[in-house]
This record gives structure tokens, sequence and C-alpha cells, in this order.
């Protein structure tokens, strides 16, 4: 009786400690051992120490890249599996040392999925059985394993035709396994790549390598059987005897879909007039777009895994608890004014929205703030209040003038009267000076 192992040994490297304790757990709940490695070079030596199955590792490890890595470690190991997982979603350089990417946006199914697709094509071998051993296994048991697989399985033999067609293959292809049998595997590529992918085919032969990761440039897309092209990654290998391929392949179609929203949405977010942040439940700058640039004076680079609170007047520090505390809810925080302090120390008025941010679960996970400097908003309207202010005073003056000027004209004449009437001498220098007072008060009003 045939004993399939039950636990393959991943090795993840990873500088990020927290991240990589996640994909610990992950892994481990679907019944894989898992040792972890926080740089490179405690990798190559936990890789040189023991049975490794499979290996995941991050591109970017301190100052070395993954690529670098998967091509030292299959140097010692050639048939060992290698990921590479990425923040971008474009293949780095350096990909033909490594058997597959993924760009970690995709999350952990994906992640899965693509381990399992290795460990059962790995070496042309199904969980460390060799050939002879493999005799054993039943076409049933076979066929239950190829079933399980998500990405399409094609193995087509020297002639180029096809003698393996997959579930996967049928859904991603449209086309049943019994159409595709015997038929070139030319007829899922566009008429415009076959030339290249044979070329492909034929140079994969002359390296003697056991698989390779298919990324294809001069092949970027595939075809079902309804015409409708597809972009795709895949890996190639050689086994079942000279001449034979296998191709496990994948439709990107969603992700590149994904990729162009998101580069929409990034592109929205640059060109944007307000600030616009991201940041952890925690408070912690994650995003931090031009216009928030120009409105703070802080680079990114400055701010990005800083707290947000630092943007806040110290007598409005409570403020960023209240709001986190909200978006934790799921709530929204609707637009209200508030104050802000830039890099120089000058404080703005702003207006700001803050709304949580959503994983693909529907968890929430950080929140976006959308803020608008009101500063020269705040200051016209001041500037307008002030001015009403002045021209109230002005309409009160000329009603008080108007009230005044009145009875000092009748004065005025009284006197002009006076001036030519039979007085006193004495009189007659009162009545002068009196007119003087009344010029004065003309003059005021």
């Amino acid at each position: 009786m045939v004993t399939l192992p039950t636990a393959p040994i991943i090795l993840c490297v990873d500088d990020d400690a927290t991240g990589l304790r996640f994909r610990q757990l992950i892994l481990e709940a679907k019944g894989y051992k898992v040792l972890l490695a926080t740089s490179a070079e405690q990798g190559m030596e936990v890789f040189q120490s023991n049975p490794i199955d499979l290996i995941v590792t991050d591109h970017l490890i301190g100052r070395t890249r993954g690529t670098a890595v998967a091509a030292a470690l299959k140097r010692l190991r050639p048939s060992v599996p290698i990921i590479i997982l990425t923040g971008s979603s474009t293949p780095p350089e350096g990909m033909e040392n490594a058997d597959a990417f993924i760009c970690k946006s995709e999350g952990p199914e994906v992640l899965l999925n693509r381990i399992s697709t290795l460990l059962a094509a790995r070496d042309s071998k199904l969980f460390h059985l060799d050939s002879e051993r493999l005799t054993h296994l039943s076409r049933e048991q076979l066929a239950a394993i190829l079933a399980s697989v998500m990405d399409a399985v094609i193995t087509v033999d020297e002639k180029q035709r096809i003698v393996l067609f997959n579930k996967a293959a049928e859904c991603i292809f449209r086309c049943p396994a019994e159409e595709a049998f015997g038929k070139p595997l030319d007829m899922f590529i566009p008429e415009r790549f076959r030339e290249r992918h044979r070329e492909h085919i034929r140079e994969f032969a002359k390296t003697g390598v056991t698989s390779r990761t298919m990324y294809s440039p001069g092949v970027p897309v595939w075809l079902r059987a309804d015409g409708e092209e597809f972009p795709i990654e895949a890996t190639i290998s050689q086994a079942g005897g000279e001449g034979f391929f296998t191709v496990v392949l994948r439709d990107i179609t969603e992700r590149r879909q994904a990729e162009e929203k998101h580069s929409q949405l990034a592109a929205i977010v640059e060109s944007s007039n307000d600030a616009i942040i991201g940041k952890t439940l925690e408070g912690i700058v994650t995003a931090w777009n031009k216009a928030a640039e120009r409105m703070y004076g802080y680079r990114a680079e400055e701010i990005v895994g800083k707290p947000a609170s630092i943007l806040f007047p110290p007598d409005r520090i409570h403020e960023e608890g209240r709001i986190l505390s909200q978006i934790r809810r799921g709530e929204k925080v609707p637009l209200h004014d508030s104050a802000r302090v830039a890099k120089d120390g000058r404080v703005l008025h702003v207006g700001a929205t803050v709304s949580p941010v959503y994983d693909a679960q529907r968890a929430v996970i950080g929140a976006a703030t959308i803020a608008r400097d009101l500063t020269q908003v705040k200051m016209a309207e001041q500037a307008l209040r002030n001015a009403e202010k002045l021209a109230v005073a002005g309409r009160m003056a000329a009603t008080v003038a108007h009230e005044i000027n009145g009875p000092l004209e009748a004065v005025a004449n009284i006197l002009f009267l006076l001036e030519h009437a039979e007085l006193s001498h004495t009189a007659r220098e009162f009545g002068r000076a009196a007119q003087a007072e009344v010029n004065n008060s003309a003059q005021i009003t």
C-alpha cells in the first residue's frame, strides 16, 4: 500500500515578522509543517538542514531580492518549487529561477492553491512518489488529484498533441476534454503567437531543467474555445517521458481587471486636489497622496509609518481616538470642521470626512480620510464678517449724522438772523461763539 505524506514541509522567508507569522498560521491550518526564516542567510541555513518540500519567499528581504535567493536555492536542490511573493502585479526580474510568483493582494486562497498545484506537479512526482511507485495509484486516484487542482493542467506529447486535460482546463478553455484530446495545443493559442510558443517549447526542451515558470512575454494571452482571448501565467515541466510537457496554467483575467481598477483608483487619488490619507485602525499612516504633501508639507516617505496624531493640535488629540472608535464599528465620520498642524507649525482649518476601509471579507482594516484646507475660506469669511460690521457702522453713522445735522441747521439759521439784528456788543460776541461751535459740530458729522 502506498502511503502519502500528510505534512509537506514549507519554508517561509520574509523579514516582516508579522506577515510571516500570519502566513505560518494559514499554512499550518491546512496541514502543512512550516519553518520560518527572517533573512536570506537564515533561510539558506534552514533549507540546508531540513528536507524542505516547497519555499515561499518575499521578493524583498532586507537588501536581498527573493529571486537571488531562489537562484541560490535552485543550485542546491533544483527540484524544490519556489514561490515569490511581491507587492506588485508585475513579475520581478529573475523569475527563471522560481516556479511561480503571487501578488500579495491576491490573498491566501491563491497562495494555498498554487502551493497545492506545485506540490502535486513537482519534479514529475505526486507526493514524493517515484515513477515505479506511481503505478500503484489507480487512474481514479490520479483523476481525483487532478480534478482537485483549480489551475488548468495540460500535458502534450512530442508532437504537441494534448493527452491530458483536467476539469479546470475544461472550465478555463470552455472546451470538453473529449474535444481537446489529440488536438494540437496551438488551438488554444492565438495564431499570431503560435510560432513564438513553439520556439519557447523548443528552447525549454534544450535546457534539460525539470520545470520553469512560463510567463512567456511573447505569448501574453491564450485562447478559449469560443475565441475569447485571456491573460495567463503558467508553469511548464518536462514529465512523463521524453518529449512530454505539462503546463499548469492560471487564468488571471480577474486579477488584471482588479489591477486596472486599482490603477484607475490610484490615479484618481493622486490627481485629487483634496488630501487623501490612509491609516490603520491604530492610526498609523499607510497612504499619503500628492495633495496631502502640498497641504501638510510632509513628503510621503516622511510620514508613512508614523501616527497620524502628529497632524492634530494638542487640544484636538482626543478627536483621533473618537474617530478611530467610530471607524472600528464600521461607522463613517461625516464632513466636519476641525484643525490640523502642518509640518512648519501652521494651524490649518480643514474640512474632513473619514470612512472605513474593508478587506475582501468586509472586515474593517483601516480608515481613509479626505481633507480639504479651509484656511483661506475661513480667512475670507472673517474678512466678510469684518466688512459687514464696518458697513453696519457706516449706516449707523449716516443715520446719526442726519439726526444731528437737522437741528444744527436750525441753530445755524437762528444765529445767522441774530447776526443781522440789533444786539449789544456782548450778545453779538456770544452769537459768534455759538456759530463757531455749530461749525465744529457740522465737521464731525
